[in-house]
Formats: C-alpha cells, structure tokens, sequence
C-alpha cells in the first residue's frame, strides 16, 4: 500500500511540472509569428550575382584609416555562388568554398566573413577585424601574366609628367615588352609599386617589390620623385629611372624604350 502511495505521488507531481510549460535552451527565444508566415530579418543590400567576376585589391587601410603598404594583396573571384580568395603571393588560390550575402551586407566566401563597405561595378570596399581592403574589377588577374613578358618591342615617342598624387596605391605589373635577349636571369624586373604617402616637395613614399631571373623577390621600402621628365626610384635596392607613357586611373605606363617596358593596374 505504502508503494501505492508513493506511486501516485510521484504521478501527481510530473503531471503539476508538465502544466507549467518546457524549459527552452539558454538564448534560446520563442519566436511569434503570424499567420503561420515566418519572422523575417534585415533584407540583404547586396546580392552574390553583383560580385561574379574577379577583384583585386590595389588599396589598404588600417583601424586609423592611415593607408597601408602590403604585399599579400587580396583577390577575389565570384562565379555562380562559390567563391576563391588567394594572396597574389601564393600564385595559387587559397581558399574556395560557398559564397553568399548575409543580411544586411556581410560577404561571407570560403569560411570567411567581411563586412561590405561599398559595392558597384567598378569598386569592392570590405572590411574586417584588422583592415579595410579597397578591390577594384578586372579582367584577368596580375599573376596570370606573369612571366609571360612579350619579345616585341614597344614604340613610344611622347612622354608624359605626372602627379604622382593621382598613381596612389598598388600597382602591380601584369606584362612587360623588351628587345629579344634583354632580359636575363640578372635583370632586375619591377613586380608592384606602391606609393602611400605625400611630401609637400611632391615626392612619395611607398614600396618596391622586385624580382629577377631566378625568382627571387625583394620588397624595399623606397621614395618616388618626378623630376627632368623622369619617374625616379630609390631604395636600398639602387636608384631607377624610368620615361612615363601613360598615368590614369586604369594603366600606369613606365620604362624604357630600348630596354624594359612595364605594365601596370591597380
């Protein structure tokens, strides 16, 4: 009997728990919803298709804003939902995976996350824990020409000054012409120029990475003038001078006529 007893009290209390409702998970919120139609969130401002095609970076900015010198440029190609992230340094891409927009504007590609700054056909700015990262659109890739410099030579006859305040950023060479047997594995070629900052002499500073035949890379701090129609480099690597050809927005054209001609976009 006394089992009986205890039985039903046992019964009687599951039953007083049971009335009051589950227990939800910790952060766990119920979530109300009306004619059976789910909770909708912030709408996304950008969507993936807008990203298709291939992004470099030719900018940099740090958490102060100031603009940065790197090496590790980021490039970013989107097609149909997947995406690949690589650092030109590697020559190979990095990272692939699933691409998407979470809402409202997070880029989230290869088990990355960044937020989108800006986005329109020409210009990509998205930003993360450290960096902001400014990538422009292009066609092809600088690493994809590399090594593949023409042997035909280029005629140029009007040179051009230029302000060296409109060449800020990365420039990176994607193709070079020279007279057949100019180059050997002792010519010292330009990989990417970067200039960052301005003096009131009209002078910059920024970086040089160069190369040479057998592929080793060097990266000098360096200060860029123009001066006697001349782009003149220094760095520890030695003093260039270089006849400039084109200076805009998309190519940046510099070298010498009889020697090395050099390719460059941002």
């Amino acid at each position: 009997m006394k089992q009986y007893f205890l039985l039903l009290s046992f019964l009687f209390f599951f039953a007083a728990v049971s009335a009051q409702g589950r227990v939800g998970r910790k952060g766990v919120h119920p979530v109300v919803v009306g004619n059976g139609a789910a909770a909708s969130g912030p709408a996304a401002l950008f969507t993936i298709d807008q990203l298709n095609g291939k992004w470099q970076e030719h900018r940099r900015q740090n958490s102060s804003n100031s603009m940065e010198s790197f090496m590790d440029t980021m490039l970013i190609f989107v097609n149909n939902g997947r995406g690949y992230i690589k650092s030109d340094e590697s020559m190979i891409m990095t990272m692939q995976g699933p691409a998407s927009i979470e809402p409202p504007a997070t880029l989230a590609i290869a088990g990355d996350t960044y937020t989108i700054k800006k986005l329109n056909d020409h210009t990509l700015i998205l930003a993360d824990d450290n960096d902001t990262h400014i990538l422009k659109r292009v066609s092809f890739f600088a690493f994809e020409h590399e090594g593949k410099d023409s042997i035909v030579p280029a005629r140029y006859e009007i040179r051009q000054s230029v302000d060296l305040k409109s060449l800020s950023g990365k420039w990176q060479v994607y193709k070079r012409e020279a007279k057949p047997g100019f180059i050997t594995e002792n010519t010292t070629l330009i990989k990417s120029l970067t200039l960052s900052g301005f003096n009131d002499d009209g002078s910059a500073g920024g970086e040089i990475v160069t190369y040479n035949g057998n592929n080793i890379t060097q990266a000098s701090p360096c200060t860029v003038s123009f001066s006697g129609g001349k782009l003149n480099i220094k760095s520890n690597g030695g003093n260039m001078q270089y006849d400039v050809y084109r200076a805009d927005e998309t190519e940046f054209i510099f070298g010498d006529a009889g020697g090395v001609m050099n390719y460059a976009k941002h």
